[in-house]
């Protein structure tokens, strides 16, 4: 974690899954995680990060990476990726 802004962790919770841990919850489940990555050329891969939609909670909510190149499964990132979540706090 370079900046936290209210994310009290990161854990590898899987193969191509990390959840996130909210330090201060939001006020329910409706607010909106975004997830971006930066491009990583050196690693021959195409990779895809997505928000579960089935592990968000008030608390947190998880992070699947997917590599795209025909076998379509969840892999560890071969890049940095970055995440933001807007709504309302308690």
């Amino acid at each position: 974690i370079q900046e936290s802004y209210n994310v009290a962790s990161v854990a590898d919770t899987g193969a191509g899954i990390s959840t996130v841990t909210i330090a201060t919850d939001f006020a329910g489940t409706t607010y909106c995680p975004v997830v971006g990555a930066e491009h990583n050329s050196a690693s021959g891969t195409t990779q895809t990060y997505n928000i579960d939609n089935g592990g968000r909670a008030a608390g947190t909510y998880i992070i699947q990476s997917w590599q795209v190149d025909g076998t379509e499964a969840l892999t560890d990132p071969s890049a940095s990726w970055f995440s933001v979540c807007y709504g309302a706090l308690p």
